[in-house]
C-alpha cells in the first residue's frame, strides 16, 4: 500500500471495496491529505459510500497545509463516508469524534486501541 508523509493505507484483511483503512504516523503533511482525499475521489467515484478505518495512535500532529486541503475538498470529506471508526489513545480526540458525530450525518465513533477489534468490526458491520 502506498505510504505518504504521516497516513499509511494499511490492509485490514476486508474484501469490502468501499473500506478506506489508514494508520496515522507522526505529523500528517499536506501532500498526505491531498493523496488521501485523491484515493477517496476515486473509490467513491466506484462506490455509493465508503466506510473510513483510522488507527491515530501515532498521531503527533499535522501541519498548516492539511487545514488548507480539507477546506478545498470539505464537501468530499462530509459526503463520501457513512461510517467512520477511529482508535484513538487520547480522551481529548474521543470527545471531539463524538462531537462531530453529533452534528453530521455520518455515523463515527472513537475506540481504545484496546478495542481496535471492535472498532474494525463496527466499521465494516451492515
Amino acid at each position: 500500500m502506498p505510504n505518504s508523509d504521516g497516513i499509511e493505507f494499511i490492509d485490514l484483511g476486508s474484501n469490502e471495496p468501499g473500506l478506506v483503512a489508514v494508520k496515522v504516523k507522526g505529523e500528517i503533511t499536506g501532500a498526505a491529505m491531498a493523496a488521501f482525499v485523491s484515493r477517496v475521489e476515486a473509490l467513491h467515484a466506484a462506490h455509493d459510500k465508503l466506510r473510513l478505518f483510522v488507527d491515530m495512535t501515532e498521531y503527533s500532529g499535522f501541519e498548516w497545509a492539511v487545514v488548507q486541503e480539507k477546506l478545498a475538498n470539505f464537501r468530499t470529506l462530509m459526503t463520501s463516508f457513512d461510517r467512520l471508526a477511529y482508535v484513538v489513545d487520547a480522551d481529548w480526540m474521543a470527545t471531539w469524534i463524538g462531537l462531530v458525530d453529533a452534528v453530521t450525518p455520518m455515523h463515527i465513533r472513537a475506540f481504545k486501541p484496546a478495542d481496535r477489534q471492535k472498532a474494525i468490526d463496527w466499521v465494516l458491520a451492515n
